[in-house]
């Protein structure tokens, strides 16, 4: 199951690498998927984001899952962005 998405979510993306200091590259491993897939998810070629995928930025960097799907509330849960491990 999926969430479906749309043009917030891809900018979301977006902004949640560049404040990670990653590359799309180091974002994909971390996800575990490939760094196409990630360029997919960011210009809107894929028409879902998979629940676990959100989980894992959720436990992994503290991101806010409602930010990154509807722009609610602040980017992160705690006030600094995880160190990139």
């Amino acid at each position: 199951m999926g969430i479906l998405y749309d043009i917030r979510i891809m900018r979301h993306l977006e902004s949640l690498i560049s404040a990670l200091k990653m590359s799309n590259g180091e974002f994909a491993d971390v996800l575990g998927i490939t760094p196409a897939a990630v360029s997919d998810m960011i210009h809107g070629r894929v028409k879902k984001m998979s629940g676990p995928i959100v989980k894992l930025l959720e436990r992994k960097y503290g991101v806010n899952p409602s930010w990154l799907l509807s722009g609610d509330g602040e980017m992160f849960l705690s006030s600094a962005p995880a160190p990139v491990a």
